[in-house]
């Protein structure tokens, strides 16, 4: 059910090692705090790097208040979780080998 299998594109976790993580109040969010990076420095950091990130499920375009039309947008924390991953473990090999000569 998969195609086009290939390796992360390294470029991607670069773009999001560069976006600092943040904390933030969401207007949908009941005040509540949440924790993440904002989708303008991805977008930001991809375009440095000439990626366009909304061929990636990561980035997302949505309408965020009824009656609003303006498109806003929004990480998947999910998909950004599992590139964080991939990042530490692209770290620890590296450490890894550095240690081990």
């Amino acid at each position: 059910l998969k195609k086009d299998i290939e390796d992360v594109n390294n470029k991607l976790i670069e773009a999001i090692n560069d976006c600092p993580m943040k904390q933030y109040k969401a207007e949908n969010r009941g005040g509540l705090i949440s924790f993440g990076i904002i989708a303008q420095d991805l977008v930001k950091a991809c375009e440095d790097r000439d990626i366009d990130i909304l061929d990636y499920e990561i980035l997302q375009k949505k309408h965020y208040k009824d009656g609003d039309d303006t498109e806003y947008y929004m990480i998947d924390n999910g998909q950004l979780a599992i590139l964080e991953i991939q990042a530490l473990k692209e770290e620890i090999k590296e450490l890894r080998r550095i240690i081990n000569g």
